[in-house]
């Protein structure tokens, strides 16, 4: 899965929600801990797969810098 640095230079990546049973897209703070990004382009999905095509479109559309998860 790939991940992003937004334009803040923050990670980017697709997660699971509270319930583990929906993802989206959320910034990965310092500490580890993630913050939802709201945005209807990104809504949460059953489907995680979904998800990250969803987070590279808007991220394509940003300029996000793409890097391989590890």
């Amino acid at each position: 899965m790939k991940t992003y640095l937004n334009d803040k230079g923050q990670p980017v990546k697709v997660a699971a929600g509270l319930g583990g049973d929906s993802y989206g897209a959320f910034i990965v703070k310092p500490g580890g801990s993630l913050k939802r990004i709201v945005s209807p382009a990104l809504p949460m999905v059953a489907d995680r797969a979904q998800a990250q095509r969803n987070l590279d479109k808007y991220a394509t559309r940003k300029g996000w810098a793409a890097q391989e998860a590890a």
